[in-house]
């Protein structure tokens, strides 16, 4: 069983350990833990993600992009409180509930 124990140690010295954090820790009711890490594929889709999503700056476009750039932004702004406000009416008028 030494001998087990020699060689395990020599392995973990022998492979280089980088140092990983759990993405997330989830507690369970009966004292459980269980540790997720994000794979490779997941780090580089945010890092696409991240790079695809940077803010345009309006001052450094040309006029058409620029009226393009604010005409996109007033469109999706008004659709998202249009659609945020029918949901509240339709809550509040009672628009949820099945007629019958």
């Amino acid at each position: 069983m030494e001998i087990d124990g020699f060689q395990q140690l020599d392995l973990e010295k022998s492979v280089p350990s980088k140092k990983t954090t759990p993405k997330r820790i989830i507690h369970f009711v009966d004292g459980d833990i269980m540790e997720e890490y994000s794979t490779e594929e997941e780090e580089e889709e945010e890092k696409e993600e991240q790079s695809t999503n940077s803010t345009l700056d309006p001052s450094k476009l040309s006029w058409g992009p620029y009226l393009r750039f604010w005409a996109g932004r007033i469109a999706s702004t008004s659709f998202s409180t249009c659609e945020f406000l029918g949901g509240r009416f339709a809550v509040f008028f009672g628009l949820t509930q099945p007629k019958y």
